[in-house]
């Protein structure tokens, strides 16, 4: 009776374990179907802006008034125009290594690095220095824009862990100033292998317990706008977005799934007394920009301090003022 029993058991384990096989392999083929469609989504009327050239010649010394007064005209207008592209850049720096978090994902040169995940998988963060042989000069401005806005890459497909879901909603200024920016910085010739992802991440990224197919979280006939930025939670909770991947859509924090045991878990950001709740803005800001807990302790590396520690005023407060403004979650809720 009992070995009837055991050999019952086995089959039945037998049955489950090929179905689960089964379930896998259905799932993993379906993330390949969706990262393989193709988008029709056209590059965006969005192009890096041009620096102003050489500076126009003063008028000669036996010059008219007239002329003198023309060249004088031509040569503020040239003034605001290299004051206005330097302007232009300072955004998109602020941009990259703030809220874009480019210079953590890509490398503070912007070389691209890798971040191996376990059982996941091996994320390769792309070269996006504008070196000889890198992906990003096979990039029109256009087609940078449509990846920013719509996870969306050259050949029409959706990229792959890029968070562009966290800055959809930034508005064309900001993304001009960004692709400005990037194609400004240093080149550096290095190159990467594809993303290589386990089943578990497909399987993950179908239930969304993770993103990496970027382009289906993107409503692309409706793009999200934020408000005109401000210290308010409603700006605040544009700037949460690039917490989400993380510390979850409810910013409850959690093992992220899927994770090696080595990979930090990340911390509860609600006003729970397990997350934030006994912090006052001075203490947050400390630890954005400092990584320094309030019991003095420092804050794993695991968290993008040297993205986050550049936020302004306005952004570091709108976040502030959005986080006190969430539900009261347990820790662990994502």
């Amino acid at each position: 009776m009992l070995k009837k029993i055991a050999l019952g058991l086995l089959a039945l384990v037998a049955l489950v374990a090929i179905a689960a096989v089964v379930i896998v392999r259905s799932k993993t083929a379906t993330f390949d179907e969706n990262v393989a469609k193709v988008y029709d989504i056209a590059p965006l009327d969005i192009t890096a802006a041009e620096p102003p050239g050489d500076p126009p010649s003063p008028a000669p010394d036996e010059a008219d008034e007239a002329t003198v007064l023309a060249a004088s005209e031509a040569m503020a207008r040239y003034e605001e125009a290299v004051a206005g592209h330097k302007a232009v850049l300072a955004r998109g720096e602020h941009l990259a290594v703030g809220l874009g978090a480019c210079n953590d994902c890509h490398s503070p040169d912007y070389s691209g690095r890798e971040e191996v995940m376990g059982p996941l998988g091996t994320i390769r963060m792309p070269n996006i220095s504008p070196g000889e042989g890198n992906k990003i000069t096979q990039y029109t401005d256009g087609e940078l824009a449509r990846l920013l806005r719509h996870g969306v890459k050259k050949d029409g497909t959706s990229a792959v862990f890029m968070p562009s879901q966290d800055f959809a909603w930034w508005p064309d200024d900001d993304i001009r100033a960004l692709i400005t920016f990037i194609r400004t910085v240093p080149p550096v010739d290095k190159t990467w292998e594809p993303t290589e992802l386990g089943p578990i991440a497909k399987v993950l990224d179908l239930s969304d317990s993770l993103v990496l197919d970027v382009a289906r979280r993107i409503d692309h006939e409706s793009t999200d706008k934020a408000p005109p930025p401000a210290a308010t939670a409603a700006y605040g909770g544009y700037v949460a977005r690039i917490c989400q991947g993380c510390h979850g859509k409810t910013l409850s924090g959690g093992k992220i799934p899927g994770t090696p045991p080595d990979i930090p878990i990340p911390a509860n950001l609600t006003p729970h007394e397990s997350g934030i709740g006994h912090y006052a803005f001075a203490d947050f800001d400390k630890l954005m920009r400092e990584g320094v807990k309030p019991d003095g302790s420092a804050l794993d590396s695991f968290m993008p301090i040297a993205s986050f520690k550049n936020f302004d005023e306005t952004e570091m407060k709108a976040l502030w003022a959005y986080l006190e403004s969430l539900p009261k979650k347990a820790f662990g809720g994502r």
